[in-house]
């Protein structure tokens, strides 16, 4: 297989969500702009790729995709197998965006405000589906099988992209795609075991949580795949700062809080990029890399719609940071959850920028809080925990490291599998044996007339009891709408 070819699709796959949004969010005269820029951003970028192969066979790509379909269907994407509790806000999220006009302006005169890039090709075939004339509930059904089609293709990616980035050979993928659905910290040591989260074990005694990468595949995928991809395409040629500004800009629109850890990253190794340049004294090739058309306007175009449309959010205005100050603590839950895979690759990534970066990562998302939740800690993280897996796994397939060294990663490894398995169990658990709640979580329906100013935390009417599900639906949207410059400026007008 062309890498060459892999990266133009994994591009074209990040892309295809931002057009429709840039294309159905903005008015026309705004979205020209910027969709003229995303085109001549990408006619550079695939100018810039380089070509290699990557070992995998006809069969081997197969049964990768099978291994992808199967992961997606047990998170519940598609809605054919258990929901995590967070699904309900998702599913709503989804038909709202089938069912209302774009961009999405409820009766209320509130405006959904979330990032809901990766929902938007299945949401447009499910408004396809209406406009040929079938019920609302058949669309939504639809849209959702493509939803998991359209995911599934994002996870084969991924896998594609591990395994380029860890140099696997064809007898060593299948492990490396095992290793990886099932990768996590050691919060089998340390995580919170009692009622609920007894099938949820990555609640720490202190509230911090980095979730395992089947955690959030079944929790929160639409913030999860996107970064994936886009943290290997910065891992993939991590000195190449004139991709930065279109990384960055693709980061934004996707998560902002995994976009958060990614320009961890992209500052840190610009620097590192600088003292060598500098050293070398070729400081005027770091400048034209840095200041290339590129950068510019994904930095000055592409990045002010993004920051506009999310900082209209009531939550993003009302939120204040928080410092944490529990250093013992922080030690304590570092050393369990990722500190023995950073000890056991140290001596391999001495000179390596990117394990003192992903171990300042980790360290530096601890200690700040957002608001009432610690979202901030789970999903900033995401980049670094994606990063800190490759330089596991390429520790784990060199020949020239100790075995005894990689008998302990493994023993390591093994220990923080016990969390994704509770993932799976859950799903069946809760379904097959103990019956305690629905499968589909679709109770909500719409947050149609849900969102205002001055909401307040509400309980959402659900069957299981085994967890208690509430959620602040200020977090999904934007009122008094012509007070913000996205709605004011950029945006569509409304239809009525």
């Amino acid at each position: 297989m062309s890498v060459k070819t892999l990266d133009k699709i994994t591009y074209l796959y990040l892309i295809l969500p931002l057009c429709i949004f840039l294309i159905n969010w903005l008015n026309p005269v705004v979205a020209s702009i910027a969709l003229i820029s995303l085109i001549i951003i990408l006619k550079f970028t695939f100018k810039d790729l380089l070509n290699r192969k990557l070992e995998i066979t006809k069969y081997q790509l197969i049964l990768v995709i099978s291994i992808a379909a199967l992961w997606c269907v047990l998170a519940g994407i598609g809605g054919l197998y258990y929901q995590s509790p967070d699904w309900h806000w998702r599913n709503a999220i989804f038909r709202d965006l089938i069912n209302f006009s774009h961009p999405v302006i409820y009766d209320n005169g509130a405006a959904l405000v979330y990032y809901f890039g990766l929902f938007l090709p299945a949401a447009i075939v499910g408004k396809l589906m209406l406009f040929f004339g079938s019920t609302p509930e058949l669309a939504f059904k639809i849209g959702n099988l493509f939803n998991l089609l359209y995911s599934v293709f994002g996870i084969v990616l991924v896998f594609l992209q591990t395994l380029l980035l860890t140099n696997a050979k064809k007898k060593h993928i299948f492990i490396v795609i095992f290793l990886f659905i099932l990768f996590s910290g050691l919060d089998i040591l340390y995580g919170k075991n009692n009622s609920y989260e007894i099938l949820h074990i990555e609640w720490h005694k202190h509230g911090w949580q980095f979730s395992s990468n089947t955690t959030l595949l079944f929790w929160v995928y639409n913030q999860t795949i996107a970064p994936w991809l886009i943290t290997a395409l910065f891992l993939r040629r991590s000195f190449n700062i004139s991709n930065y500004g279109f990384l960055a800009a693709l980061g934004l629109f996707y998560a902002p809080l995994p976009f958060a850890g990614l320009c961890l990253y992209l500052s840190f190794m610009a620097i590192c990029r600088f003292i060598i340049q500098f050293t070398k004294k070729h400081l005027k090739w770091f400048f034209k890399d840095l200041f290339n058309i590129k950068n510019f306007l994904s930095i000055f175009i592409l990045m002010p719609i993004f920051y506009c449309f999310y900082s209209s959010n009531i939550t993003a205005n009302e939120h204040q940071i928080y410092i944490i100050n529990e250093p013992f603590n922080i030690l304590k839950f570092v050393f369990i959850e990722f500190g023995f895979y950073f000890f056991f690759i140290g001596i391999k990534n001495l000179k390596n920028p990117l394990y003192y970066i992903s171990l300042f990562s980790l360290f530096f998302v601890l200690f700040f809080k957002i608001g009432d939740n610690i979202d901030f800690c789970m999903r900033a993280s995401i980049p670094a925990l994606f990063v800190m897996f490759i330089l596991v796994i390429k520790y784990l397939f060199d020949s020239n490291r100790l075995l005894l060294g990689k008998i302990l990663l493994s023993v390591t490894l093994l220990l923080g599998m016990v969390t994704p398995y509770f993932e799976f169990y859950r799903g069946y658990f809760l379904n097959y044996v103990y019956f305690a709640e629905p499968q589909i979580k679709d109770e909500m329906v719409t947050l149609n007339k849900k969102i205002n100013k001055n909401c307040v935390k509400e309980f959402v009417t659900v069957t299981d009891f085994l967890i208690l599900n509430f959620g602040n639906y200020k977090n999904y949207g934007a009122v008094d709408l012509d007070k913000h410059i996205f709605f004011k400026y950029l945006a569509k007008k409304p239809r009525r």
